[in-house]
């Protein structure tokens, strides 16, 4: 709606099956004809040799979500700070053990780039907290079922760990597992999305807090500082424009619904 009569059109290539292999190939397609610029994921590493092809047709490229993991030619990368996320996620959870107790990461499973990523910046956060422990990483976190079966389990055979990080979907199988274990109160999660349900977890105890990542700022933002970009010709202040983040506990979870 912002750009609305700027003489801008913006092309959105959603993509449901063959993620990885169907991206690359759009953005190739896109780059061949001649479009004005390219804003795509970090998630593949491949994207930085499609970025490269850009450069080198003088077509500018922003990453957006979540950034490439080596260096590339992008204009800059729009999306959110992950370190500082696990920073605070670390610390949130700390706050809920008292800075003892072990804990499990829970991955969505669908990429394995950023499985990698979110297992290593979340344990390198834990081992600042003398008390406390990774012990346990799973790639399962998108899927309900097996998020459930895995964490019961888990649970069973591993009574010492007091602490889940959850990135998918699946933290709400997770959640249903401590409840029908009863320990509520005694087994932490900490998710990353929000929705009603996630909001009754979290006033029951069971999920002590969510960080969100503002999935709108993630959509909007990049186009916005892009285009401004394209229009004034332009390098942005700094090649890390971050989006907004926030969390959601007890004392404020009530004014997000």
């Amino acid at each position: 709606m912002q750009l609305r009569g700027k003489n801008v059109v913006i092309d959105y290539i959603g993509i449901k099956e063959d993620v990885d292999a169907q991206m690359k190939k759009k953005a190739r397609e896109a780059i061949e004809n001649g479009v004005d610029g390219i804003i795509v994921p970090g998630f593949d590493p491949e994207m930085a040799d499609i970025i490269e092809v850009a450069y080198q047709k003088n077509i500018p490229a922003m990453v957006y979500n979540f950034n490439l993991q080596s260096e590339s030619k992008s204009i800059a990368f729009c999306g959110p700070e992950f370190c500082a996320t696990s920073a605070i996620t670390v610390r949130y959870m700390a706050k809920a053990l008292g800075g003892i107790g072990e804990i499990a990461t829970f991955s969505p499973g669908v990429n394995r780039f950023v499985d990698n990523f979110e297992k290593e910046t979340t344990s390198a956060e834990v081992r600042k907290f003398k008390g406390m422990k990774v012990v346990a990483n799973y790639q399962c976190g998108d899927n309900y079922e097996l998020s459930y079966k895995t964490v019961k389990e888990l649970l069973k055979q591993k009574p010492n760990i007091r602490g889940l990080i959850f990135h998918g979907g699946g933290l709400l199988g997770a959640a249903k597992a401590i409840e029908e274990l009863g320990l509520t109160g005694k087994v932490f999660i900490l998710s990353f999305s929000f929705s009603a349900e996630i909001a009754e977890y979290i006033k029951k105890g069971v999920i002590c807090a969510s960080i969100t990542h503002d999935p709108f700022s993630q959509g909007h933002d990049p186009i916005i500082h892009f285009y401004n970009i394209l229009v004034t010709g332009k390098k942005p202040e700094s090649r890390n424009i971050w989006t907004r983040f926030g969390v959601i506990d007890k004392s404020n979870v009530d004014d997000m619904l």
